[in-house]
């Protein structure tokens, strides 16, 4: 969203369908007590696939540490804002950049053929 948005934002947000490889991964970090976040988009009328807005992955946020009231002046940690719901609570947290952010999309080929190309 532009800095220069001031009025309400009624998009329609997605969040996606995970594959099994990422809920694995996902189960295993919160059993391990880290904080997990699917990460949502603004739906995109104009995407062939409705799960990923044609991006070809699903992003996740595994984090470490949080949530802290202000932004974490940890040096060069990577961090996020969450709003908090019934499960977790409101604030910054640090990610956790030993585990992938980014898994391919279980209902396309576009990450497929992303590699393909870049092979």
């Amino acid at each position: 969203m532009s800095d220069f948005y001031h009025g309400a934002d009624t998009r329609k947000y997605i969040t996606p369908y995970l594959g099994k490889d990422i809920q694995y991964k996902i189960s295993n970090a919160r059993k391990m007590g880290k904080t997990v976040f699917i990460k949502a988009f603004p739906e995109l009328a104009t995407a062939s696939c409705r799960n990923c807005g044609d991006m070809g992955y699903v992003y996740v946020d595994f984090c470490k540490a949080g949530p802290f009231p202000f932004p974490p002046s940890s040096g060069k940690a990577i961090i996020t804002w969450f709003d908090g719901n019934q499960y977790t609570g409101k604030g910054w947290y640090i990610k956790d950049d030993t585990f992938p952010s980014a898994a391919p999309c279980p209902h396309c080929k576009i990450a497929e053929m992303n590699n393909a190309t870049s092979s």
